[in-house]
């Protein structure tokens, strides 16, 4: 036991150093003027220099700019009412919340594990998949579609909001593991906190009955059913809140600007395929990524072939089900229900096809993926060459993606 937790500090430390000089260049940034977002949100808002309890009541009874965060628009009001409005502070909490991240990454692999069944995972038993967790949180860390998360100051919602549903989902599995009421309503407080920061929030309770079918928690069961009742209510009402919020700012691009629905299908068919593609190898990643026609236009010839691809990955992960794989269809689980109310098959009003920062929270899933085939392959490999080959190729791959992420920093925004 102590040797874990001190294989836990060790992994959190290095996790917290690497992070500060990843993202270290960060700092010196200025706010960013590519799409005018930290204007309106930050130095320009009014809400933000003014904490009094008038204010902030403010903040949560009503919208603004068609969108209801009033938890990061406290955010910013306590960091200017502190330091000022000098970027640098911005920035920097926008990296503690990253780091923060992180780390609860680490703590939430951590937890999911110790609540398999040995047999889940690749490799023999399970032995040695504390090091799947630190794999999982380093590659959150360090992965270049992080970066506009992380140094965009209007993209501090992703943050905020991540910060307290990667916290509910700890405290949800702590309650799984000890069956103590305290966890199970910390849950519900942080999944309210979470929407009061972005609205991408609402999916949560699906998460939970994703994270009940991977521990094989019987579904059926009254107990597991009543525990995800308020999650779902909770849920619902926070989408008709969204859905407001939508209507008082875009209303007039709600109707007059969207896509057709056949066209939608099209179209996150082939954004789904790209996000996976960019986690697994990040490339001409950008901070403005277009729709390629305007609404009412035919749709270029290619986009017609990827909903072709998503059929062939659903028959692949059903064959991975069927051989005993679930921890690949709970990574891809985890990556569409954090992702699909980004993808466009509802109405948006969204200017661009995708968005690095969309893939936050859900990229979570690609890296648990990888981190658990690489350490299950690293321990069937009985040859030393073979395990050093494997070891050399990784520690390659994640020096590029982090000399990536500490140049994309300062050029993220270059489009």
């Amino acid at each position: 036991m102590k040797t874990i937790f001190y294989h836990c500090v060790f992994y959190s430390v290095l996790l917290v150093l690497l992070g500060a000089i990843l993202y270290s260049p960060a700092l010196d940034n200025w706010y960013s003027e590519f799409a005018g977002d930290d204007n309106w949100m930050v130095y320009e808002n009014r809400h933000v220099f003014n904490l009094s309890p008038e204010n902030i009541r403010e903040y949560f009874t009503s919208f603004y700019r068609g969108q209801y965060s009033p938890v990061n628009t406290l955010f910013y009001g306590v960091i200017y009412h502190f330091f000022g409005i000098d970027p640098a502070y911005f920035h920097g909490f926008s990296l503690i919340l990253h780091i923060g991240n992180v780390l609860l990454v680490l703590c939430f692999v951590q937890q999911l594990i110790s609540l398999l069944r040995k047999d889940s995972l690749e490799g023999k038993g399970g032995a040695g998949y504390p090091m799947v967790a630190f794999i999982t949180a380093l590659l959150f860390l360090i992965h270049p579609m992080q970066v506009e998360s992380v140094v965009w100051i209007s993209a501090s919602k992703v943050l905020l909001y991540a910060f307290f549903f990667l916290s509910a989902l700890v405290f949800y599995l702590r309650y799984i593991a000890t069956s103590h009421k305290g966890f199970y309503f910390l849950g519900i407080v942080f999944f309210i906190l979470s929407f009061g920061a972005k609205e991408q929030t609402v999916v949560f309770p699906l998460v939970l009955v994703l994270i009940d079918w991977y521990l094989r928690r019987d579904l059926k069961d009254k107990r597991v059913i009543s525990e995800k009742i308020p999650f779902f209510l909770l849920s619902i009402g926070f989408s008709v809140v969204s859905m407001i919020a939508q209507q008082t700012g875009f209303s007039y691009k709600l109707e007059n600007e969207y896509y057709p629905l056949a066209d939608r299908i099209f179209l996150a068919s082939y954004a789904f395929t790209e996000y996976i593609f960019k986690l697994l190898v990040p490339f001409k990643l950008s901070a403005w990524y277009r729709f390629p026609i305007a609404p009412g236009e035919a749709l270029p010839v290619q986009y017609y072939f990827y909903p072709i691809l998503i059929m062939f990955l659903g028959y692949f992960l059903w064959q991975l089900w069927k051989d005993g794989k679930s921890w690949v269809l709970f990574g891809v689980a985890f990556v569409i229900i954090n992702i699909m109310l980004t993808l466009h098959l509802l109405p948006m009003a969204r200017g661009v096809l995708m968005a690095d920062r969309y893939v936050y929270v859900s990229s979570i899933g690609i890296f648990y993926i990888l981190s658990v085939y690489l350490v299950g392959l690293y321990q069937k490999s009985r040859s030393e060459p073979l395990r050093r080959i494997i070891l050399s190729a990784f520690v390659l791959y994640l020096i590029g993606l982090g000399g990536y992420t500490f140049w994309y920093t300062d050029h993220w925004n270059i489009i």
